[in-house]
């Protein structure tokens, strides 16, 4: 009976780890599913042969329990090792191609505006992109946490943002204009008081699936056309590693243009 119950509750693991493998791959990726079988079903296996071998010398009691708890001692171990793999990666030295790029990184404050600023432009070259994010979580040693993207907010003394629009807009105009309510215009040309202008570069490194991307970025006053700040910050987002702080504990974009324009 004991060998009947061993052998159900062992079916059972391996119907479960074959639900939570479909359940893992929920983007329609295979790569995932298959590295729960090739890790899992091993793992199934070596505690059913031990709970067997305890049933043979008669400790069935110590058996079943054996054979219930492969699962979860299956996410356990599973828990564990993302625990130490996360702590590696805090504490490894970043890469000798990053703290060679990161020599530059940072912001650079050069004057102040003209006169003051009520509007904001940003544009970057044709058939390119700005970031994808503008707001990055970072440590003093490059340890990069959360990262996300958040429209431009500024003060009400700001009375509209214009950027560079997409290659088919309305009306064909390659810029649109953002009031205070929040309704956008296409418009032919940038009118803006300041003009924030971004390039993105990447960079293979060697060796390695990781790619530096180094974004810099200019804040420059159009009504007199001087530099009013410039900020390079980069990142190597498969190792979650980065510089070019901005404020204490983040590369902020907003905070890096209120202080460049004289906000902050």
């Amino acid at each position: 009976m004991a060998y009947i119950l061993l052998l159900i509750i062992a079916a059972f693991n391996c119907a479960a780890l074959f639900v939570l493998s479909l359940l893992a791959a929920g983007d329609g990726s295979t790569e995932l599913t298959f590295q729960v079988w090739r890790f899992g079903y091993p793992w199934v296996a070596v505690f059913a042969v031990v709970a067997l071998i305890q049933c043979i010398r008669g400790r069935r009691t110590i058996a079943i329990v054996i054979v219930s708890v492969t699962l979860p001692a299956g996410y356990a171990a599973l828990l564990f090792g993302m625990v130490v793999a996360f702590s590696f990666n805090w504490l490894k030295p970043n890469a000798p191609e990053l703290e060679a790029a990161c020599k530059g990184a940072g912001p650079r404050y050069l004057q102040k505006p003209v006169a003051v600023v009520e509007s904001i432009a940003y544009d970057w070259e044709p058939g390119t992109d700005h970031p994808q994010v503008n707001y990055i979580a970072m440590n003093t040693r490059g340890n990069v946490g959360n990262m996300w993207y958040t429209f431009p907010h500024f003060p009400k003394s700001i009375k509209f943002i214009e950027e560079r629009c997409c290659e088919r807009s309305a009306r064909n105009f390659p810029y649109k204009r953002y009031t205070e309510s929040g309704k956008s215009t296409g418009i032919p040309e940038l009118t803006a008081d300041v003009v924030v202008t971004y390039k993105v570069t990447y960079a293979p490194m060697p060796g390695s699936e990781s790619k530096l991307e180094t974004v810099d970025m200019a804040v420059t006053d159009r009504r007199d056309g001087k530099a009013l700040a410039t900020l390079r910050y980069i990142i190597d987002e498969h190792n979650r590693r980065g510089c070019g702080a901005v404020t204490e504990g983040a590369m902020d974009e907003h905070a890096f243009i209120r202080r460049a324009i004289g906000l902050d």
